[in-house]
């Protein structure tokens, strides 16, 4: 089944999750951002039910209109979607101090209609079913797929210079001078099992990279691993690998810590490096931005940029791989990713090191037969 990304909109009967606050602007608004969290299950005759809603959290800054949210680029093996529900809701009040943003607990919003972002897809394999040598080319932009057959639709300009599909192997051939990056996803016996014969046999075709596991901070269909578990994981899976192959963190949300207790992004990534034994053996960091619904081009981009200099801090000195970002915006999405790719083009973003667009799929970078308009901004700009 090919992962696709695509606008909805469901009654809020349904109950707010997790919260995702933006950047502090200058503005003297006050931003209570609101999201939600529910499970759609596909059934065989192809009808969708949405499952139980579950707690209230929300976040309010003195901020810009809010441009995070957190993304669920790979569902479990059920055919399963998790659906993020927002909702931006601005008052007038006095300018809060210059600080970070401030996480409190509301009470439930009275019932509306929310703008909701669904994205599914298969899981991941964790045995290859074919290997192709791959050499990297001079370019920072990759290729986030599922259908390996869509890659041969992207030019060969030396900008692409990696792929991965957050599987182990390939499932295919990659195109010339891409390298093909595997993955462990998770730390379930689905993904351990072959994960060592799969890496091995990427290594051994020219992969020179590998990546940690997928989002988990996220809570189900996501990785959804404790820190602690991860560093016992990442010292099991991983370790093996130290001078063999650069190792690429787990691979974090942009999400933001709440008032539940709950560590996301950034915070996450922070506990999960202060196991000293691990740090020394990570020689990049992963991290995802999702922007809001609501969030123009330009308030997007600000706020991705943002979230990079925040991650280039907490890499201390590593590189940063951006896995995985996404317009969600009512702008234009073309627009968003030629300017983005562009900024971390700039030497001034060398620690910038790769980074790639969600996704290569029909109704995304991909348009029938040819690139999307957001395809051929990622490819050329």
């Amino acid at each position: 089944m090919r992962t696709f990304s695509t606008l909805a909109v469901l009654a809020a009967s349904l109950l707010v999750k997790d919260v995702f606050a933006s950047p502090l602007g200058t503005r003297s608004d006050v931003v209570v951002e609101v999201s939600e969290e529910v499970t759609v299950v596909q059934g065989p005759d192809g009808k969708l039910t949405t499952g139980q809603a579950v707690a209230v959290k929300t976040v309010t800054n003195g901020a810009a209109p809010p441009v995070q949210q957190a993304p669920a680029s790979v569902a479990p093996p059920a055919s399963s979607a998790t659906v993020f529900q927002q909702e931006n809701k601005a008052a007038k009040s006095s300018p809060p101090p210059a600080a970070k943003p401030t996480t409190t607990a509301v009470a439930q919003p009275a019932p509306t209609t929310l703008a909701t972002s669904a994205k599914t897809s298969a899981a991941p394999s964790s045995v290859p079913s074919s290997t192709t040598p791959t050499t990297s080319g001079g370019g920072k932009r990759g290729l986030a797929y599922n259908d390996v057959s869509l890659l041969a639709d992207f030019p060969s300009n030396g900008k692409i210079s990696w792929a991965y599909n957050w599987a182990s192997g390939t499932k295919g051939n990659m195109p010339k001078g891409v390298e093909y990056v595997p993955m462990l996803w998770g730390n379930t016996a689905e993904f351990t099992k072959g994960w060592k014969a799969a890496a091995d046999s990427a290594l051994a075709s020219g992969s020179t990279h590998l990546l940690g596991f997928n989002e988990p901070d996220h809570p189900v269909p996501q990785a959804n691993i404790d820190w602690k578990t991860a560093q016992g994981d990442w010292k099991t899976y991983m370790n093996q690998y130290v001078g063999k192959a650069k190792l690429g963190s787990p691979a974090v949300t942009n999400g933001v810590t709440g008032s539940d207790g709950h560590i996301w992004g950034l915070d996450w990534l922070n506990k999960f490096m202060s196991d000293g034994e691990v740090a020394k053996t990570v020689d990049f960091i992963a991290v995802h931005w999702y922007g809001g619904p609501q969030a123009s081009v330009a308030e997007s981009l600000a706020d991705l940029q943002q979230h990079m200099r925040d991650s280039n801090k907490a890499a201390n000195g590593r590189p940063v791989w951006l896995t995985e970002f996404q317009y969600l915006g009512p702008g234009d999405a073309a627009d968003f990713v030629s300017k983005a790719v562009q900024w971390m083009d700039e030497p001034a973003q060398s620690y910038i090191e790769r980074y790639s667009y969600f996704m290569v799929s029909q109704g995304s970078m991909i348009d029938g037969a040819k690139l999307s308009k957001v395809g051929n901004s990622f490819a050329t700009a």
